[in-house]
């Protein structure tokens, strides 16, 4: 038996193990970054060992995926050249250091070219990073942040179960899952998180009259998931430290760091382009819906009416999805062109009178709910 420290390709940490040969094959033991246990047995004819000139370091890689790699230093390899010289196993020799004057030039490049790598290079590794990023890493970075905000917050359960009943009405099967959180709050707002969790406030629920606006509402927030957006827009506010973690490949770090800045995520905005994409996907979902595209211009008119009538504190969805003219034309001319296109939806119908039948309001002064 030999240690080494093994490399998964995902995160950065290094995982001590004990590798054990047996007849053709390597086989060894580690916990990944979800706390499994993962056996792994690689055959001889999948891997590839390279022996430093100095012979003091060994590195053996998985084939298919050279990101996955075990290394073994100062000790004794007799085992290890005893199960080779039997295998048919790919051999190499490789140097581990750059020579100091390349390294040196190497300093001066990334130097001389920093200014241009941060200001613009980031932002577009960000985005690459975001459509890339695995749908489970995704998901792990938003649930963390989902628990760090709801330990703060008030869930209405009853109604979250009943929202994410009336999004299964919904035809679309979404990559990216969601889960609609229904918490109590006397702010107009809802906002996406990575990875499909949704916060929906009750002042935002009680202010939709019609399944019509709801599903626009949803579908709106729906599309910054699915696009992405909200990620996007988390990795570009802590670009340094997630890149780095990105880089480095170190998911659990990225989720970390992303959970720390869950509290703003109710704060952040998006430009006019990202907004429009997010209005485009709900008239999509609606239409696919066969529902009333007026849904989303009528949920518009009931924001504009919210600012006229709180003039001096601009309504919270408004400041961070800014309200334009062109918005609402939008939604308008698309809803007249689907006119044809609308059918009853009883059963997402029924969920949304449930959603509203259990009224939960905020008692000005009182700093107290009371469901009537």
């Amino acid at each position: 038996m030999l240690k080494a420290s093994f490399f998964d390709g995902i995160s950065s940490q290094q995982r001590e193990v004990v590798i054990v040969f047996k007849g053709d094959t390597l086989s060894f033991e580690y916990v990944d970054i979800f706390g499994t246990s993962i056996h792994l047995h690689w055959k001889n004819g999948e891997i590839i060992h390279e022996k430093h000139s100095h012979g003091t370091h060994r590195k053996i890689s998985f084939k298919s995926n050279e990101l996955v790699f075990l290394e073994l230093y100062d000790q004794d390899f007799s085992e290890l050249d005893a199960w080779l010289k039997d295998q048919e196993v790919d051999n190499r020799k490789y140097a581990l250091f750059m020579s100091r004057g390349l390294l040196v030039t190497f300093l001066v490049l990334i130097l001389g070219f920093f200014p241009l790598l941060y200001f613009v290079g980031l932002p577009l590794m960000a985005d690459y990073a975001s459509e890339n990023m695995p749908v489970e890493y995704e998901q792990k970075m938003g649930n963390q942040m989902s628990a760090s905000l709801l330990a703060s917050m008030d869930e209405v359960k009853v109604k979250s179960t009943y929202a994410d009943s009336f999004v299964s009405c919904f035809p679309d099967k979404f990559r990216i899952p969601v889960k609609i959180h229904v918490v109590k709050s006397d702010i107009l707002n809802a906002y996406a998180l990575p990875g499909g969790h949704i916060f929906v406030n009750t002042r935002i629920l009680e202010a939709c009259k019609t399944k019509e606006e709801f599903a626009a509402l949803l579908g709106h927030e729906i599309g910054h998931v699915q696009l992405r957006h909200s990620t996007k827009a988390i990795m570009r506010s802590v670009i340094g430290n997630i890149l780095l973690s990105v880089i480095l490949s170190d998911f659990n770090a990225m989720a970390g760091v992303a959970a720390e800045q869950a509290n703003k995520l109710k704060d952040l905005s998006y430009s006019r382009g990202v907004e429009r994409s997010a209005d485009a996907y709900s008239s999509e979902l609606l239409r696919r819906s066969q529902l009333d595209l007026r849904g989303l211009a009528d949920l518009f008119v009931l924001f504009e009416k919210e600012e006229k009538e709180t003039p001096v504190s601009v309504p919270e969805f408004l400041s961070t999805h800014p309200l334009t003219k062109e918005r609402i034309r939008t939604a308008r001319r698309n809803a007249t062109l689907n006119l044809g296109n609308i059918r009853p939806n009883p059963l997402m119908e029924n969920y949304f009178r449930k959603l509203k039948s259990e009224q939960t309001k905020f008692l000005p002064g009182v700093g107290t709910y009371k469901t009537f």
